[in-house]
């Protein structure tokens, strides 16, 4: 969940600059306005809350116009009301439940700093279905004019590692741990601890098919990248402050190597 007070330019970035294909129209969706794009694995939302955030008083804190990763979703296995008995069983603290037509979401509680939230979702449609077209339209496009192949990783900056390790392991205790503060979340897609200055979501790290096809694009469209520790990086100028870096799909990741 991407925050933007201008959530739209983000969105045409992604679908009219990158070629990614909408997986939900930019509209009113009550509490808040939004936008999808399905990035292969996951999609990227991009949203300005109005009055209320996830049922508290809005109050934006960008700085001077940035965006922020604000929030990340995981679907719910089972209904919600079930899924509390078992957070509770783990340890797991957790906020009220929030109901809406077309779905109910859980914050989970002491992962992130506030703002920063990271939530259950149960849907009450065809999630499945819907989500299969929006990768079937992926598929179609080949990942854009990035090669996008999915995102690799999910990076969760954290000030003190020994305190969020345990945190983060009571609440993806059934998910496979590949490292001492990884998840895998997905065949091709981790979460990772990283050292931060506070508890947010840091980064997001996409695997293109080829670095240096898609540096010769951003070069030609006049998109500006940088030199990171991990290959090269979307200039945060240009994603209103954001972190993506960008990795080859010939590269190994941390846990293929």
């Amino acid at each position: 969940m991407i925050e933007a007070e201008d959530p739209t330019v983000l969105l045409r970035l992604f679908v009219e600059g990158f070629g990614l294909p909408v997986a939900w129209e930019f509209g009113d969706y009550g509490d808040l306005w939004s936008g999808g794009v399905c990035a292969g694995n996951l999609n990227l939302e991009f949203c300005r809350f109005k009055e209320k955030r996830f049922g508290k008083p809005d109050i934006w804190e960008g700085a001077d116009g940035g965006a922020r990763l604000g929030g990340l979703a995981f679907e719910s296995t089972m209904p919600i009301s079930e899924a509390v008995s078992m957070l509770a069983g783990w340890g797991v603290p957790f906020g009220s439940g929030i109901a809406s037509e077309n779905w109910t979401e859980l914050e989970i509680q002491g992962l992130l700093d506030a703002p920063g939230i990271a939530f259950l979702v149960e849907y009450n449609f065809d999630h499945d279905a819907w989500q299969g077209g929006h990768r079937d339209a992926f598929a179609a496009s080949g990942g854009g004019s990035l090669g996008l192949v999915g995102v690799q990783e999910i990076q969760i900056g954290v000030r003190d590692p020994q305190e969020a390790t345990p945190a983060w392991g009571r609440f993806l205790c059934d998910i496979p741990k590949v490292d001492a503060a990884a998840w895998r979340l997905a065949e091709q897609l981790a979460l990772r601890l990283v050292p931060w200055g506070k508890d947010e979501i840091a980064s997001l790290m996409l695997r293109v098919k080829s670095v240096e096809t898609t540096m010769a694009f951003l070069k030609d469209a006049g998109i500006p990248a940088l030199e990171s520790l991990d290959g090269v990086a979307l200039d945060p100028a240009v994603t209103q402050g954001l972190h993506f870096q960008l990795v080859d799909s010939g590269t190994p990741a941390f846990w293929e190597s």
